[in-house]
C-alpha cells in the first residue's frame, strides 16, 4: 500500500505540472477543437436519406388477424340505456 504522504506528494506534483503548463493546455485544447470545428463546417454533406412507400392497388388489407370468438367464454356486462345519452359537445 502507498504511504499517506505519497498520495499528497503525487497530488501536489500533478497540480505543479498543471500550473506549470497552464498556457499550453488551453492553447492545445482550443487548437484541437477549432481545427475539428472548421473541418466539420467545411465538409460537404455526404449522406442523403430517401424513402418510398410501395403499395399494390387492391392488396392494402392483405393481412387480416384471425381472433377466435371469445365472447362465448367470457360474457360481457351490458350498460344501462341512459348512459348513452351524453352529448358530444361537452355540455
Amino acid at each position: 500500500m502507498d504511504a499517506p504522504g505519497t498520495t499528497q506528494a503525487s497530488t501536489r506534483y500533478f497540480l505543479h505540472i498543471l500550473f506549470k503548463r497552464k498556457i499550453h493546455i488551453p492553447l492545445f485544447f482550443g487548437a484541437t477543437v477549432g481545427t475539428m470545428a472548421i473541418g466539420t463546417l467545411a465538409a460537404k454533406p455526404t449522406y442523403v436519406a430517401m424513402s418510398q412507400i410501395l403499395i399494390k392497388v387492391g392488396r392494402e388489407n392483405i393481412y387480416v388477424l384471425t381472433v377466435p370468438d371469445v365472447s362465448l367464454k367470457f360474457p360481457t356486462k351490458t350498460m344501462p340505456q341512459d348512459t348513452h345519452n351524453f352529448r358530444a359537445s361537452g355540455r
